[in-house]
């Protein structure tokens, strides 16, 4: 209320709102207005703006959401296609489905794999061809390891590694040892007749004739040494090996060798073992056709003893 030109408070207008004070002449005027009144569109205002803002929240809450699980999953993808890269699998991931971005990194993964796939086809390819070259030289080195230059046989250091082997399975399982070393005789006299080359000549063609009488798989034959030669198969039973060796021998003296135009004829004494192995000592199978082998030199030589 207004006294002597002021404004007095009123306790009754605390609900009120006053606007400020007008003077006209020797009057005042304001305005009041109860503050429910002006109040209420402001509540209404703040109320809406608080439930829109909980709507925005809360679907921004399932588009992160949204976004993230798909984001996840391309990357759960990525992840799971690089730890095969340890096992050398390069698979392409469907791109379909994702979002640009993603898809894009995802084109550049896949361009990744496809050429990391390619450089790791072509580097086995090299690995293995590398591989195989290695492997045949491998197999030519040994061949030259354990075979006779000049009469292509096995030689002695084969020989070596494969009796001692036939006879121990002999031994296992009672088997018989067929043996025998062939000695092609007054080899020294062809040498200092005709020439070493002549020397050589009789043992490729000797040779040649030993594969062709001794052509089985379970035959093995071997150049022991010089002029000496040996053959043997072991056998669940007693076979015809003395005939066979005998057959042998008689087509060795009945075959003549024609070098520059000479004609040479040459003989062989062979020392036999036909045996069931009855120990594991194969040292005493070769003694014993050693001594067979003296035995048919001094006996005259050329024949199987």
């Amino acid at each position: 209320m207004y006294n002597s030109g002021r404004l007095v408070e009123n306790p009754n207008l605390a609900n009120f709102i006053t606007s400020e004070e007008y003077k006209i002449f020797d009057f005042s005027f304001f305005t009041v207005v109860p503050k429910s009144l002006f109040l209420k569109p402001l509540y209404t205002i703040i109320f809406f703006t608080v439930f829109l803002l909980m709507i925005f929240i809360v679907i921004s809450y399932f588009v992160s959401r949204y976004i993230t699980n798909r984001i996840t999953v391309s990357l759960r993808k990525l992840s799971e296609n690089m730890k095969k890269f340890e096992k050398k699998e390069f698979k392409n991931i469907n791109v379909d489905g994702f979002e640009d971005e993603i898809k894009t990194f995802l084109k550049v993964y896949n361009d990744v794999a496809n050429e990391l796939e390619r450089y790791v086809e072509n580097t086995e390819l090299i690995i293995k061809n590398k591989t195989r070259e290695i492997e045949i030289k491998n197999e030519k080195l040994r061949e030259l390891s354990i075979k006779d230059e000049l009469t292509g046989l096995y030689n002695r250091r084969f020989f070596n590694e494969s009796f001692p082997k036939d006879c121990s399975l002999a031994f296992r399982e009672k088997m018989y040892v067929n043996f025998a070393i062939i000695d092609l005789d007054d080899f020294k006299v062809i040498n200092d007749t005709y020439g070493h080359q002549a020397g050589d000549e009789c043992l490729r063609v000797f040779s040649k004739m030993f594969k062709e009488s001794f052509h089985r798989e379970s035959d093995k034959y071997f150049r022991y040494g010089g002029e000496e030669f040996v053959v043997y198969y072991i056998s669940k039973e007693k076979t015809n090996f003395f005939e066979k060796l005998e057959k042998f021998r008689k087509e060795v003296e009945r075959h003549i060798l024609e070098y520059n135009g000479e004609k040479i004829t040459f003989t062989i004494s062979i020392g036999v073992v036909e045996e069931k192995q009855e120990t594991s000592r194969y040292q005493d199978i070769i003694s014993k056709a050693d001594k067979n082998l003296y035995i048919a030199k001094n006996k005259g030589k050329n024949i199987v003893v």
